[in-house]
């Protein structure tokens, strides 16, 4: 059998227009030749873990490389070959906030709906899923998401409704959810990578190299979904009447 594994993380670049979540999904064993590549190409450059932020802004760990252009070129396209030998699914969901603050008001429908991060992490369940099936998948996708957002109590309660309905768990393929940080499930930070990439990219900077490598993977050029305003009108009609 063949089992998928997903790594998901909101972005650390917070934008006051969009919240923007970002991961890949590949297959468990390739996720285990990622690590041991991963690893070694951080430990050749001294470097702890990566952070796509730390790395763009040239913080922490990154700030005495200065502006050896080279070398950060070269760390990056590394890292980068290391993502594409994985061979995995990039997916990511992303919330206009204008929007779901206008649509999705505070109070008993928001607190069904759930919070932009909800929203989009169960549409990434959903892309992923869909890919899954879609590529001939039976098994259900596990997921590890990054265990620092705020929501993500929420978010768990959201993932066992889905799960304890047989229906819908089998929909789309929807398998355990676990929480885990950067350091120790290293999948992780390619997701911040992406989580990153994704933000900056709907913050309007379109021509980002990194970005565009990331959007080539696999078959479906990338499955990132964006939650518009019809689909969060249909939200909030779903709950009203729940």
């Amino acid at each position: 059998m063949i089992f998928l594994e997903g790594y998901f993380d909101e972005t650390g670049a917070h934008s006051a227009s969009h919240l923007a979540l970002g991961g890949f999904v590949a297959e468990q064993d390739h996720w285990k030749r990622f690590a041991r590549e991963w690893e070694k190409a951080l430990k050749d450059q001294g470097v702890p873990f990566f952070k796509a932020q730390w790395f763009e802004k040239k913080k922490k760990f990154f700030r005495s490389w200065g502006n050896e252009g080279r070398r950060r070129a070269g760390f990056l396209n590394r890292l980068l070959n290391v993502i594409e030998d994985a061979s995995p699914q990039p997916i990511g969901g992303i919330v206009p906030l204008g929007d779901y603050n206008d649509i999705v008001k505070p109070g008993r429908v928001r607190s069904k709906v759930g919070s932009a991060y909800t929203v989009c992490a169960a549409q990434c369940f959903i892309d992923a899923g869909t890919w899954a099936k879609r590529l001939g998948h039976v098994d259900p996708v596990s997921y590890v998401f990054d265990c620092g957002h705020p929501n993500r109590g929420e978010f768990e309660i959201a993932h066992k409704t889905t799960w304890n309905n047989p229906t819908d768990r089998g929909r789309f393929l929807l398998g355990p959810l676990a929480f885990s940080d950067e350091q120790t499930a290293i999948p992780l930070q390619a997701a911040d990578l992406i989580a990153y990439e994704l933000a900056r990219y709907v913050g309007g900077e379109r021509d980002r190299d990194t970005f565009s490598r990331i959007r080539k993977l696999n078959t479906d050029q990338g499955l990132f979904s964006i939650i518009d305003r019809d689909a969060l009108i249909a939200l909030v009609e779903k709950y009203s009447t729940t």
